[in-house]
């Protein structure tokens, strides 16, 4: 399998500040441009460095973080934000993916009846399925996320179109 640990994503996201005496469109679209700027620069990472399956469900985690916040905000915000919502669910479906394969691969460990040719046949399908779904993850990342127009998509967004609630 890809994975090594050679990087880490972040392990507990990244905090936000909110300042009290501002509304919450005020705060989101001042905060929240920073988180999505966060954890696009951890994405990145993420696609140019090998990181291990524990880095990787990190970062799933984070994803998760990331649109749950954002799912917060709908008042906020139009039909936009939850083009972006729904970018987020695909990649973390790409991320539950590869974190099958690890899974499996710690349950296939732990399999002491299993004959070894059994156990090396298995872990060999399993590490080329992790493979392919791992660059069908970072192909995934690459397309929606990388880009520098991506990015802009994001962080423009998220700092302009923050409306009050009425």
């Amino acid at each position: 399998m890809r994975a090594n640990s050679k990087s880490k994503a972040p392990k507990n996201g990244f905090p936000i500040r909110w300042e009290g005496g501002r509304s919450v469109s005020a705060n989101a679209s001042q905060r929240l441009p920073e988180l999505a700027r966060g954890f696009l620069a951890a994405g990145n990472e993420l696609v140019t460095a090998k990181l291990s399956f524990k880095a990787l469900h990190r970062f799933r985690l984070l994803t998760k973080r990331l649109r749950y916040t954002l799912e917060m905000f709908r008042p906020c915000y139009g039909a936009g934000l939850e083009q972006r919502i729904e970018s987020l669910r695909q990649l973390q479906q790409y991320l539950g993916d590869v974190n099958d394969c690890a899974t499996t691969r710690d349950l296939l460990a732990s399999r002491d009846k299993l004959p070894m040719a059994e156990r090396e046949r298995l872990e060999g399908i399993l590490s080329e399925l992790a493979d392919a779904r791992i660059a069908t993850l970072y192909r995934y990342w690459k397309a929606d996320f990388a880009p520098e127009r991506r990015e802009r998509w994001w962080i423009d967004y998220l700092a302009r179109f923050a409306r009050s609630r009425r």
